[in-house]
């Protein structure tokens, strides 16, 4: 859904519709906030629960109730976030963005060696980690509503039309996202469950290398999406079809100049990174790598017919 409001503020920001864009977000603000008390909900029964459930006593108990409550307040709190969040992409906010993004990491980073120190052990790690979720949650927030107060007015009363157009079109990017994670995560239970578990490592070392091509290429599919919007929203079909061009050449020469290193030096990269045992499976790299390299041009199709 927040791709969606990353759409709609773009495109009716650029068509000078302001008070439109405004509603837009304060529909997905309180649809977040309706599934956001549904994780706090579900989640603390299910960590009530469940470690009954699976015969948990005593303290190793106490700690999956806890583990349980903390996610599901950080997911609660997460869903906070993306509105404003989605607000500041969608207006091409993006150095404010990363700058409330590095602090709470540095933020998580910090308290997570405080709780280490203290020894609270993983339920002390997983409240830093939430609590660093807040943060960047009531940075997003206040920047949004500093910066562009316009868009973040919330209306007397939200139209239902508005509602259904967000989540309309949000139902076709929950398959395709859907899809895109599913694909990503159900190789190793295929190998797992054709091959012995133990395949499952050096893949997964593999895939997460070869990844480093798909995380370069996407930080620059954030900022086509807002872009596609607005462009589509105000100019003639020949800037789009431009854009779209420049787009899909700029993704290749980005697949290009981080996959092929990674393609040729996966082997020494995973010694390096894992160990001598691993420095054999660089051929799965660069099998990894060259499908990604071949998969990554669509991105910048997907986002501007997203647009």
């Amino acid at each position: 859904m927040s791709a969606g409001l990353v759409k709609f503020v773009a495109e009716h920001t650029a068509r000078d519709e302001i008070d439109q864009a405004a509603r837009m977000v304060a529909v997905a603000a309180w649809l977040y906030r309706v599934i956001g008390g549904l994780f706090v909900v579900v989640g603390v029964a299910l960590a009530m629960t469940v470690p009954a459930i699976l015969g948990l006593e005593g303290e190793t108990a106490d700690v999956a109730r806890a583990l349980g409550t903390i996610a599901s307040l950080d997911l609660a709190i997460t869903m906070l976030s993306l509105a404003p969040l989605s607000v500041l992409k969608g207006l091409h906010r993006f150095p404010v963005v990363n700058a409330i993004q590095a602090s709470g990491a540095v933020l998580a980073l910090g308290l997570t060696v405080v709780a280490v120190k203290t020894d609270t052990g993983i339920v002390g790690v997983s409240v830093a980690w939430a609590s660093s979720t807040l943060f960047m949650t009531v940075g997003y927030a206040i920047v949004a509503r500093r910066i562009v107060p316009g868009h973040m007015a919330p209306p007397v009363r939200r139209d239902v039309g508005d509602l259904r157009r967000l989540v309309r079109h949000s139902r076709s990017i929950a398959v395709v996202q859907v899809a895109v994670h599913l694909q990503g995560r159900l190789d190793s239970v295929v190998i797992a469950a054709a091959l012995p578990v133990r395949n499952v490592t050096p893949y997964s070392f593999a895939q997460r290398l070869a990844d480093g091509t798909r995380i370069a290429t996407d930080q620059f599919g954030k900022v086509l999406l807002p872009v596609a919007s607005e462009v589509s929203a105000t100019r003639e079909r020949d800037a789009v079809r431009s854009l779209f061009l420049t787009s899909t050449r700029l993704t290749v020469a980005i697949a290009l100049a981080v996959g092929l290193p990674i393609a040729l030096l996966g082997g020494s990269i995973l010694e390096i990174w894992v160990g001598d045992e691993f420095a054999g499976y660089g051929a799965l790299v660069a099998i990894l790598a060259c499908a990604a390299i071949v998969d990554l041009p669509s991105y910048a199709a997907a986002a501007v017919l997203q647009s």
